[in-house]
């Protein structure tokens, strides 16, 4: 997990190349747009903004019948801001849609002649697929996208020096994932070979090449390149591109986690801090830095002890709009453990209440993905339409009679009935998809309702049994209270009513494993647990039963289930 979270942090910058080239690699031909401009002056500081721009264009070339490479580009260019947006999935659907609409470009419209596909346009996707987990799909585009940059004319040779670097650079992070570090160690000086003497260049190489070390724990290559970035930043104070701070930042807080990853706070927090303090700098709506520098604040203080100053950067954080689903479920988790060590349970039950309710909510928005695109790319969706009907006709009126004009009225008729006719079936699955996500969002309420209070119940259980053990209780009361712990310990009634909201929430899961295993009752309620998704710990809370009696069930349920050494059992139900 830790090496998933480090190439994620530096696969954002592989996209640097294509911003800081954007102007020469996508140029206007007969229409000047500012707006297009301010996308690519924004995609990157401020997403936000760059998409309102891009939006507004969508509506003016919509409005024309013929296709051009500036409606090819916007695509591209919102597709890449969605991906500072760390929207993937809005990203890879304009992506998608701009290679599309490439094909059907004349060639004599066209920057490179002999290019098949844009190259950037491949890397981007390729960085979409990274974020992913994909590794494979990844690779391939990058390597499509080598092949193509190597088809560019001679007057864009610069551009093609950066754009095989940039591709050689994304391969390297993916034999990082592999483990390959000295493939990784190659493709990275490869590629800065290429670059020559800029300055932001150099820092990128450089905060590639650290990060590459630290993970290969050679650590005095690590602490060189580190001092490189240091003092290429320190002696360009005329130079202080938004990039170039950014670039400083990230690499104060890579070197800062490293440390406080090895407990050595002092550094670490030194490092974070300098990383803070250079990104307030420059002006930006990206806090993606921000929560993550925050969050590494956060985890030294709770390890000093600082529990107060530490809750309070948490908040902060998770009280704003922008901060993403992802971090705040970090902050959560962290402020569990915060007030699980100061024993602050009001706080601690309503922060478990949050982490349910987000990663409930990200359950949902996997569900609909398919669908929430529509109201933004139906203006794609309908330029495209245009642009195979103008074609279509043309080529009839070239071809056929007045009978084959009157044909073509008939099949656009026809056209456009069946558009509304799919239309109103889309509108009808969307309406049934809500319905059914909203029911599957109750059920799964109920369900975690339904644990949080069987814990309760076997916590309140638990105090009973140790007033009674105590001899707390007072004799006129012993009997009353033993009856009260005889009703609630015989009580199974809460246990079926969980095993059938869990039926409804996983219909098929306890019909498979039955099918394939010889469970017993205990097995399959230790297997729904497990597919809740919860630690050991909840599972004793839920159970009534001792963390060592947990272990003791996942093992059995491990032999029963013929899982080899070294498998994992959590993996093997959550995909089951």
């Amino acid at each position: 997990m830790k090496l998933v979270k480090l190439i994620c942090c530096i696969s954002i910058f592989s996209l640097s190349y294509s911003n800081i080239l954007s102007s020469s690699t996508f140029q206007l031909d007969t229409k000047d747009y500012s707006s297009i401009d301010s996308i690519v002056k924004y995609k990157q500081t401020y997403p936000k903004k760059a998409l309102a721009f891009g939006f507004d264009l969508l509506k003016l070339f919509s409005e024309d019948d013929e296709l051009t490479l500036e409606f090819v580009n916007l695509n591209y260019y919102i597709g890449e801001t969605f991906y500072h947006l760390e929207d993937f999935v809005s990203s890879y659907e304009y992506l998608k849609k701009s290679l599309e609409l490439y094909e059907f470009l004349e060639k004599n419209k066209r920057r490179n002649i002999r290019v098949l596909k844009p190259p950037w346009i491949l890397s981007v996707m390729g960085a979409v697929y990274i974020k992913n987990g994909d590794y494979g799909l990844a690779e391939s585009y990058y390597n499509e996208a080598i092949e193509n940059f190597l088809l560019f004319d001679a007057e864009f040779e610069q551009e093609k020096i950066y754009g095989l670097s940039n591709a050689e650079e994304s391969l390297a992070l993916i034999e990082i994932q592999r483990g390959n570090f000295k493939n990784a160690e190659s493709l990275f000086k490869q590629a800065k070979a290429r670059k020559g003497d800029d300055i932001m260049f150099k820092m990128y190489s450089n905060l590639l090449l650290m990060e590459l070390y630290i993970l290969w724990n050679k650590l005095d290559y690590a602490e060189e390149y580190f001092n490189k970035i240091k003092f290429n930043y320190e002696n360009k104070e005329e130079d202080k591109r938004p990039q170039l701070v950014i670039y400083y930042s990230e690499a104060n807080l890579i070197y800062g986690t490293f440390f406080k990853d090895n407990l050595d706070y002092n550094k670490a927090l030194k490092l974070l801090l300098t990383a803070k303090e250079e990104l307030n700098k420059i002006d930006t709506d990206i806090i993606t830095p921000y929560q993550r520098i925050n969050y590494q604040i956060a985890n030294i203080l709770v390890e000093t002890k600082k529990y107060f100053e530490a809750e309070q950067i948490l908040t902060s954080s998770n009280i704003n709009q922008n901060t993403t689903r992802t971090q705040k479920i970090l902050n959560f988790k962290l402020l569990e453990k915060i007030y699980l060590i100061t024993d602050q349970i009001e706080f601690l039950i309503k922060t478990k209440d949050s982490i349910i309710t987000y990663n409930e909510n990200t359950i949902q928005k996997e569900i609909q993905n398919e669908f929430n695109l529509l109201e933004n790319l139906i203006l794609v969706t309908d330029k495209q339409n245009q642009i195979n009907i103008a074609r279509t006709r043309t080529e009839l009126i070239l071809i056929i009679s007045i009978v084959s004009l009157l044909s073509l009225t008939l099949l656009i008729h026809f056209l456009r009935k069946n558009f509304k006719l799919q239309k109103e079936k889309n509108r009808l699955l969307n309406k049934e998809k809500k319905i059914l996500r909203n029911e599957l969002g109750r059920k799964k309420r109920e369900l975690f309702s339904k644990v949080n209070y069987i814990t309760q119940r076997n916590k309140h259980i638990s105090n009973l049994k140790e007033k009674l053990s105590n001899n707390k209780v007072d004799k006129p009361n012993l009997i009353e209270l033993k009856n009260e712990l005889k009703y609630l310990s015989s009580s199974n009634k809460i246990y079926a009513e969980f095993d059938k909201m869990f039926t409804e929430v996983y219909p098929d899961f306890h019909k498979k494993v039955n099918e394939s295993f010889n469970l017993s009752k205990t097995d399959l309620r230790l297997a729904s647990y497990i597919k809740m998704n919860h630690s050991n710990y909840e599972i004793a809370r839920i159970s009534g039963i001792s963390i060592r009696t947990v272990e003791s069930q996942r093992y059995r349920l491990s032999k029963k289930l013929s899982l080899e050494k070294g498998k994992d059992l959590n993996s093997f139900i959550l995909n089951f």
